[in-house]
């Protein structure tokens, strides 16, 4: 029967399962259910059959009862060492060793799965694989559980608690154990989870195909002094013994002894520096390990003697200990003739040399040979001379002796100061008559009323001041900018000048003016006649007593956004922060919303939606980007990952997204929003988000929304359906391509086009049989299965491949290809010739969804 490919649209609101798909096979024929779509067969194949990703018709794990009988040469469960030794086909790895394997069509013993197998031609046949082939098997990681043909099978590798290693357990589910295993529930890094172990914590052996394969697993050996590490494997002769060695107390031999990581750590003098038995004290040995596993120190037996050189040779603390005539004074190369060194060691040869510094000792002015040379206080001759101390006057009535501190000469000149007069004399002796008096001769202000220097100093009578002989009358100050009556004031007996003033010529009240002289010394207000003007800064600019909206002078402008529920709503006058957006009148504002067929910003923060509880989308953004606003990911796959129950939005900018939506939670995902993140409808330009199908990894079909147990909502949305390709179109596979496919929980569909892809072809039909023993089965649904026809028993007689269904939904009826003819069937018993390749289903245009209640 062929399988044939077609375009298939079905659509329901909120159902336990839901699929938009253009299909070539019903539910039973093997098109996507709950289970994976993609199982791959884990199992040996000898020959050249290769596993296919495709399960059999409505069958995963078969259980019956087992065999009874021996199996005939060529027969399911028949040992063999080649395909071709089976009359299934197939040769399989099987528990006790390559067996030929059962179809399909047959019920599958207990323990084994129905899975397809791709013959040399690439035609599929489905047969019965044993399940537990890794079971027991030595494992180090859940990997080496799995044989790399396909997805997971849910094997794990688990250690045992007594540390002899980690073997392979398979899962109990659908095919129940081996013999001699139970089924019981493992704690796993992926959860628990339930798996076959040998009964009563017996130990695993070692199968063929493990020791094919040379499995190995670690183990450890543990005692009191610790636990060491090692490997097993299984061999020819079973599974090794682990080759852990047992730990030993620690040892100074630079092996970890006890397997703690740490080496000799029971030893910590270990390479530190020891003094051996010698007769100095000198530590230039390092303490070893010995043969027998002690510390020893590596000093040797020769000691370091004392030599006069200026060293500890010995090391004993002391230097040059024991040298004659060390110690005694000396005088050395300085330029005093003082022996204030000592005789010491370090000269040529260890000779000894005086250690006198090179500084000398100075003469001082105190009565005292300071230097040694016979003569006291050379070298200050001045000592005694007549001398003027620190006085005011200059007059020498003091003489010249030694300082306190012998550093030099001071003055002893008494602090009784001459008193200069303003006589014409030098009574301080500075050789200046009357220096005292330097504003003698100067202009001065005498006794009147101004402050005007119109007269000159001169000597008092008694020669202890000066007198001013100004007799003038006094000056009178006047408003002219000048200091009339010379006190250092400019015009100060008019207080108002230079004080702010308002003119009456301006329409404001600010004092933007000052008082300043004008003509006749008389005050006037220099304000211009320039008004000034309200402003939103905090301030009262025109000084009316009124600022910023207290004013009804000033017009507040409009808000920024004026879209939707915003329009008309105008600024606030925030002070000394001027004006600022106001959106407190609309009902909306700073409430949640959610996108709606008004394409309008209903709470004024400049997005149709909220993107408080938001996550966001660009065309050819990185997928690894935040998903904010500011930072939009690359595809709705990386915003879906961050969704949270307390923020389901996720809005999508125009583009062409070629992925598949895989939605596990519940979402709402919304298009229309342009590159500035405006929303309107997908028809216009900038604003149509397409989502285009791809081949889904994991259900191996091709999908677009593919929803499990979840709410979700699509909005404004294209949703593209993806067509298998030209490969997979000519292999016969019978693809189907959906649009929406769910499962559980609810799917609502609002202004949403849904475009539908093409189905593959199915393969070519199977050779018909005898015509005398057949009769006339009723139509399939699809293509594939047809009448029989039955008129001659001769070569004409064959049967014709049924018509495509027809797809209802779709306005041009589009439908499946016909399903391939049957053989023509000669004269008696036989099979015809292989059928026709049914036809390839047709392309609907375009679907549209306009409401959440029906479609």
């Amino acid at each position: 029967m062929n399988r044939v490919a077609s375009s298939l649209l079905v659509v329901s609101v909120v159902v336990p399962w839901l699929a938009l798909a253009a299909c070539g096979e019903t539910a039973d024929q093997g098109g996507v259910g709950d289970s994976s779509l993609a199982d791959i067969v884990d199992a040996f194949v000898f020959g050249d059959a290769v596993a296919i990703d495709t399960l059999a018709p409505g069958v995963d794990t078969v259980v019956a009862p087992p065999d009874t009988v021996a199996p005939c040469e060529g027969c399911p469960g028949a040992p063999c060492v080649e395909n071709t030794d089976c009359d299934s086909g197939f040769c399989l790895d099987g528990p006790t060793g390559p067996a030929c394997a059962r179809t399909c069509s047959e019920t599958c013993p207990t323990g084994y799965a129905c899975r397809g197998i791709a013959n040399p031609q690439g035609d599929p046949t489905f047969v019965c694989v044993y399940a537990h082939l890794t079971y027991c098997q030595p494992c180090r990681v859940d990997a080496d559980c799995e044989l790399g043909i396909g997805g997971a099978t849910g094997a794990r590798c688990v250690a045992r608690a007594d540390g002899s290693g980690s073997f392979c357990r398979t899962p109990c589910a659908g095919g129940g154990c081996p013999e001699g295993a139970a089924c019981e529930t493992v704690a796993t890094a992926g959860g628990d989870a339930s798996l076959c172990g040998p009964e009563g914590a017996a130990e695993c052996g070692c199968s063929a195909r493990a020791v094919q394969i040379h499995a190995s697993t670690t183990c450890a050996v543990a005692n009191a002094y610790g636990e060491c590490g090692g490997e097993r494997a299984c061999e020819a002769d079973g599974l090794t013994l682990c080759s852990a060695r047992e730990a030993t107390p620690e040892a100074c031999n630079g092996v970890d002894d006890d397997c703690d990581g740490a080496t000799d750590e029971d030893f910590p003098d270990k390479g530190a520096a020891c003094d051996g038995d010698d007769a100095d004290v000198c530590a230039d040995g390092t303490w070893v390990c010995d043969a027998d596993g002690r510390l020893v120190c590596t000093d040797d037996a020769f000691a370091k003697t004392e030599t006069c050189n200026g060293l500890d040779d010995d090391c004993d603390g002391e230097t040059d200990e024991g040298a004659p005539g060390a110690g005694e004074a000396c005088d050395g190369d300085d330029a005093d003739l003082c022996k204030d060194g000592h005789m010491v060691c370090g000269g040529a040869g260890g000779g000894l040399v005086c250690d006198d510094d090179a500084a000398s000792k100075v003469e001082l002015c105190n009565g005292v040979d300071d230097d040694c040379n016979g003569v006291a206080d050379e070298g200050f001759e001045q000592k005694y001379q007549p001398c003027d101390g620190d006085d005011a006057d200059s007059c020498k009535d003091g003489q010249w002796v030694c300082a306190p501190d012998g550093s030099g000469l001071v003055c002893s000149d008494d602090p009784a100061t001459r008193v200069e007069l303003c006589n014409e004399l030098d009574d301080d002796c500075d050789g200046v008559p009357d220096e005292d008096f330097p504003e003698k001769l100067g202009a001065c202000d005498g006794a009147d009323g101004d402050l005007c220097k119109d007269g000159v100093w001169v000597c008092s009578a008694d020669g202890t001041g000066l007198v001013c002989t100004d007799d003038a009358l006094s000056f009178v100050e006047l408003c002219n900018d000048e200091d009339d009556d010379c006190d250092g004031e400019i015009d100060e007996t008019f207080p108002m000048k230079g004080l702010p003033c308002d003119s009456e010529v301006d329409t404001d009240l600010c004092a933007d003016g000052v008082w300043a002289c004008g003509a006749n010394n008389a005050l006037v207000c220099n304000d211009d006649a320039a008004s000034i003007a309200e402003l939103c800064n905090g301030q009262d600019d025109d000084c009316d007593g009124l600022t910023d909206g207290a004013d009804p002078d000033l017009t507040a402008p409009l808000n920024g956004n004026q879209n939707g529920a915003c329009a008309g709503t105008r600024k606030l006058c925030a002070g000394a922060l001027g004006w600022v957006e106001n959106y407190g009148s609309v009902g909306g504002f700073g409430q949640p919303e959610t996108p709606s067929g008004a394409f309008a910003d209903e709470n004024c923060d400049g997005l149709d939606g909220d993107e408080a509880q938001a996550w966001f989308v660009k065309a050819g953004a990185s997928p690894s980007a935040a998903c904010t606003r500011a930072a939009p990911c690359g595809t709705i796959a990386a915003a879906l990952a961050k969704v949270t129950a307390g923020k389901r939005h996720v809005y999508v900018q125009a583009g062409t997204y070629e992925e598949v939506v895989d939605i596990d939670r519940d979402v709402q995902i919304y298009g229309g929003f342009d590159a500035s993140w405006a929303r309107r409808p997908r028809t216009e330009a900038g604003h149509r988000v397409i989502i285009k199908g791809k081949k889904h990894a994991g259900d191996g079909q091709y999908l677009t929304i593919r929803a499990r147990n979840a709410s979700v909502v699509l909005a404004d949305l294209v949703l593209q359906a993806a067509s298998p390709g030209a490969a997979e179109r000519l292999n016969g596979r019978g693809l189907s391509s959906y649009v929406v496919h769910a499962v559980g929980g609810s799917v609502a569909l609002t202004r949403v086009d849904v475009i539908q892809g093409d189905g593959a072809s199915g393969a070519a039909g199977g050779g018909g049989q005898a015509a005398a023993s057949l009769s006339a089965p009723s139509k399939a649904t699809g293509g594939g299965a047809g009448t029989q026809g039955i008129d001659l028993c001769d070569a004409s007689s064959r049967g014709y491949g049924g018509a495509g269904a027809t797809n209802g939904t779709c306005s041009s009826g589009t439908g499946g290809g016909k399903g391939g003819d049957g053989g023509t069937a000669p004269t008696g018993a036989g099979s015809g010739a292989t059928g026709g390749k049914g036809a390839t289903g047709r392309l609907e245009s375009t679907w549209t969804c306009s409401s959440q209640t029906g479609c």
